[in-house]
């Protein structure tokens, strides 16, 4: 699939109100190269109206990763490792939207693949310590941190869980630590 469908496609989720219609772009897109990723990023966060606009009332209690809100977040992350070194670009932008959005698929796609790339996890870190004041940023790199077995995120984990200022992210920091904990023999 060229760049022109790609862009045509995701031209399309922005006006489309129509699931099933949603659904089978999305499959569509999925099925193109790493290279149409580099395309579908300029989208995160534009379509629809259901991202993280602030920090939710609620902590998230399943055991697994959670499945990313933006449409075109959802899709790159099915899209699998292939695509991280596209998304960690991302990281390295001022576009907060983008960012917000593409910590998740990154969360995602190391959670399930357990890849525990070093280049990965440094740009999340670096990400982590320029927007540290982004209660949002903060909250998802701490859920992201789940997916990777390091003495250093354990220890920025449980400084996060003893020390930050939201409630609602000193959970999410212990969620992760217990997720980290269950699914690798770390500790």
């Amino acid at each position: 699939m060229d760049n022109d469908m790609i862009n045509l496609f995701c031209s399309m989720l922005l006006q489309e109100k129509k699931l099933y219609t949603k659904i089978e772009l999305c499959n569509a897109l999925l099925k193109a190269s790493v290279d149409s990723a580099k395309t579908m990023v300029n989208y995160l966060g534009f379509i629809g109206n259901n991202q993280y606009k602030e920090l939710p009332d609620k902590e998230f209690n399943k055991k697994s990763y959670p499945l990313p809100r933006d449409i075109i977040a959802r899709t790159l992350a099915h899209m699998g490792v292939d695509v991280l070194p596209e998304l960690t670009k991302i990281l390295k932008t001022d576009n907060i939207n983008a960012i917000r959005e593409v910590i998740d698929s990154i969360g995602f796609i190391c959670f399930y693949s357990n890849t525990h790339n070093e280049s990965v996890l440094n740009d999340l870190m670096v990400c982590f310590d320029k927007y540290i004041e982004d209660d949002i940023v903060r909250w998802k790199i701490v859920r992201a941190f789940e997916g990777f077995n390091n003495k250093v995120v354990i220890d920025i984990l449980n400084n996060i869980m003893e020390s930050d200022s939201k409630e609602i992210i000193r959970k999410e920091a212990k969620r992760s630590l217990g997720i980290i904990k269950s699914r690798f023999a770390f500790w």
